[in-house]
């Protein structure tokens, strides 16, 4: 009987623990709730509206660009990269690939740029055109259509170039966030000194790959080689090629001072480089970091236009210093070269039709 007794004795101790457990302090979480607790700081309330959520990941710009890693440009980009990194505290990481170790000439950063290969570069206006299929672009390859930088950026911060612009983001995932001056198109040879196009007639010269680029040289006389900038030095060594269509700056940038020996200011083109980043890389981006990256996009166009700027002024002198003969064209003789491309002038302007020709010499206060 006793046992009995004790039997049914324990048995209610047990069961009330069970209860007493079961029943537990209500301020107390679960054992699952405990990693969701936090959260409720974060929920919205009768007064405003909910913080912005914390994101710990590391978002990575895999960024590729043609110059050498100690020109004014890629050190404008190393400032950026910098101003980034610290204004995101450390949430963004970029990498620079310069040189060329990474995309072998404009088009090919520019078509790793839309696959989100890489999500920055810059890249010029009349390959965004044949990329792109967007014509306003290429006015700037019209020859002597722009005669200043300042022409240049009017143009290019225009509301003109703005829709322009959101074209490129809609047709091809590109974000544009404007564009520097490179300088204007010289003409150098490694032999023949250049005062008009009679000199450089039959002379095999280097040229972008833009129909603009290659039927303006072959307009003047010579035979236009298009070739990417990866293949110019060893082209110049070899005498696959006589000369180039290119900016003084291009020439400083890579030493083809080293075998050419004259150059001649024709000012055909205005070069110039856009600069671009991936849009499914950019929507994919925290709104607070979306923010903090056009910050720094806005300071680095800043930046890399007045290094850039104060570059272009130095390196014709560079040129001269190493050697080269360095023609300043007079009006005069610049106008025979002007004269000389008219043909070419006249049909390009006639591919962007008339009211976007108007348009642009508005601006231009023409």
């Amino acid at each position: 009987m006793k046992r009995a007794l004790t039997l049914v004795l324990a048995f209610m101790f047990v069961l009330a623990l069970a209860a007493g457990c079961g029943g537990g302090n209500t301020n107390q979480p679960a054992s699952g709730d405990t990693t969701r607790a936090p959260a409720a700081t974060n929920a919205p309330s009768s007064t405003g509206s909910a913080p912005a959520p914390q994101d710990n990941t590391v978002y990575t710009i895999n960024a590729s660009f043609i110059p050498s890693d100690t020109t004014p440009t890629v050190q404008s980009y190393h400032s950026f990269k910098a101003s980034l990194e610290e204004k995101s505290n450390s949430r963004f990481l970029v990498n620079i690939y310069a040189g060329g170790s990474m995309g072998s000439s404009d088009a090919d950063n520019t078509e790793k740029c839309a696959q989100n290969i890489v999500q920055m570069t810059d890249t010029p206006t009349h390959t965004l055109s044949e990329f792109t299929g967007i014509k306003e672009y290429a006015v700037t390859t019209v020859p002597f259509m722009f005669t200043t930088d300042r022409e240049f950026y009017t143009f290019l911060d225009s509301d003109l170039m703005a829709q322009v612009g959101k074209d490129l983001t809609d047709r091809t995932g590109l974000r544009v966030y404007g564009g520097f001056f490179d300088g204007f198109m010289a003409v150098a040879t490694i032999n023949n000194s250049i005062r008009t196009p009679a000199d450089i007639a039959g002379l095999k010269i280097r040229t972008q790959t833009s129909d603009a680029y290659i039927n303006t040289v072959n307009e003047l006389g010579a035979s236009a080689i298009p070739m990417g900038a990866g293949e110019i030095y060893t082209s110049l060594q070899q005498g696959v090629i006589d000369g180039i269509s290119g900016i003084p700056m291009m020439i400083v940038n890579e030493q083809y001072y080293t075998i050419l020996g004259h150059l001649a200011d024709v000012n055909a083109f205005v070069n110039n480089h856009m600069i671009i980043i991936n849009n499914e890389f950019y929507q994919g981006l925290p709104a607070d970091l979306q923010a903090v990256l056009d910050e720094c996009l806005a300071e680095l166009l800043s930046v890399v236009r007045k290094n850039v700027g104060d570059f272009v002024e130095e390196c014709n002198k560079i040129c001269a210093d190493n050697g080269m003969e360095v023609i300043r064209l007079t009006p005069a003789e610049r106008q025979v070269w002007i004269d000389a491309c008219k043909e070419t002038y006249t049909s390009m302007c006639a591919n962007f039709g008339a009211d976007f020709i108007a348009s642009v010499e508005k601006l231009m206060g023409r």
